[in-house]
């Protein structure tokens, strides 16, 4: 009963929470140049260029981008549950299933077929030039379906699977999925008041193998907690704003906790690590606040809006189709035009693939769930 009551309170104060049309687009533009930061990463990394912004002398620009993206999904998956079950006494599990599997597979499933055929074609023309013979197996495909790979007790069973093929990047989708189920679980069955049953419980112990793992270890080291820190500026934000600080106290302090950030970063070399994560935490709660109010031009928010709507996709292909290049052409160009064309390209196929998956295929699925499950 108090667990119950004290979830209800904590819903009625989610109510608030809705993001304005200024701080939406904040996250958006975040979101875009995260996605485009792990893009360049790869690129200088595979084109062994610009060696000043890798390591040691600099740590891998893909990695912070990560850490914004987990912070970016605690706070985005955790601000609409809370904010769904403030509002409908009907909402359950299977309504939050089905919003997530349809984000989640209507662009995976796609981007694994593109991944396959890019590296069927890559191994046909440059077999001695494919580094992951090993992953490119019906296992390893089947394992990413499920959000098997990298799961914690596979060693135990003496199974090994690893992301597919030239797909690197799918590693950190896994550990999401779990987290998002997981999460689910935890607020829809475990802490709702009258839900809780012995299959919601055992359910939520075997989700939570993953998110535990990946609490302060895993690959990542952390990333469960970077999540969590998302969920934090929800449960924070009000409060923030309650200060009401004027406008250039709020633009100095964020200034402030991005150069400590920078610095954090400087002295450390790693952008897995728990005070950085939560200094950029800090940040784009200020961020959200400060945009808030912003009006942005009608062309402006479009091009924005764009560039993060096939984001996820351009995630997911990018490395592949750097690995299709250097593998195939990297004798006929120079290193710097091997990564503006794979820069270039990345973005152009993520744009087009993206727009049927990202959008239409996602909530065409939606529908068909929903008017199945419902």
């Amino acid at each position: 009963m108090a667990v119950g009551l004290q979830f209800k309170s904590v819903g009625s104060f989610m109510k608030t929470k809705q993001l304005t049309e200024g701080s939406s687009l904040f996250l958006d533009i975040v979101r875009a140049l995260s996605v485009q930061l792990v893009v360049i990463g790869h690129g200088i990394s595979y084109c062994n260029i610009a060696l000043w912004a890798q390591p040691p002398s600099a740590p891998y620009m893909q990695n912070i981008a990560v850490v914004v993206f987990f912070v970016l999904s605690g706070y985005l998956i955790s601000n609409s549950i809370f904010y769904k079950l403030s509002t409908d006494i009907n909402y359950s599990f299977r309504t939050y299933f089905i919003a997530r599997f349809s984000r989640i597979y209507a662009a995976l499933i796609p981007a694994l077929i593109f991944i396959f055929i890019l590296d069927f074609i890559s191994i046909r023309l440059s077999p001695n030039a494919y580094l992951f013979f090993d992953a490119f197996n019906l296992k390893t495909l089947a394992g990413n379906i499920l959000m098997l790979q990298d799961f914690p007790l596979l060693k135990y069973l003496h199974l090994k699977l690893t992301t597919f093929g030239s797909a690197r990047p799918l590693w950190t989708l896994a550990i999401e999925w779990w987290i998002y189920m997981w999460f689910g679980v935890l607020m829809i069955h475990i802490l709702r008041k009258n839900k809780r049953s012995v299959f919601s419980i055992a359910c939520f112990i075997l989700l939570s193998i993953v998110p535990a793992y990946n609490l302060f270890t895993g690959r990542g080291h952390g990333l469960t907690l970077f999540w969590l820190f998302g969920v934090l500026i929800v449960l924070t934000y009000e409060k923030y704003k309650q200060l009401q600080l004027s406008p250039y106290m709020k633009l100095s302090l964020l200034l402030l906790i991005l150069l400590i950030a920078g610095v954090r970063i400087a002295y450390t070399n790693e952008a897995y690590d728990p005070i950085f994560a939560f200094l950029l935490t800090i940040a784009i709660t200020m961020g959200m606040d400060i945009c808030s109010g912003i009006q942005f031009h009608k062309n402006t928010a479009s091009i924005i809006r764009m560039i993060a709507n096939y984001s996820y996709t351009l995630y997911l292909i990018h490395y592949t189709i750097y690995d299709f290049i250097l593998n195939n052409y990297k004798n006929e160009t120079n290193s710097t035009s091997l990564f503006f064309i794979g820069f270039i390209v990345s973005n152009i196929l993520s744009l087009i693939i993206g727009y049927y998956a990202e959008t239409k295929l996602t909530k065409w699925l939606k529908t068909k769930l929903k008017a199945k499950f419902s």
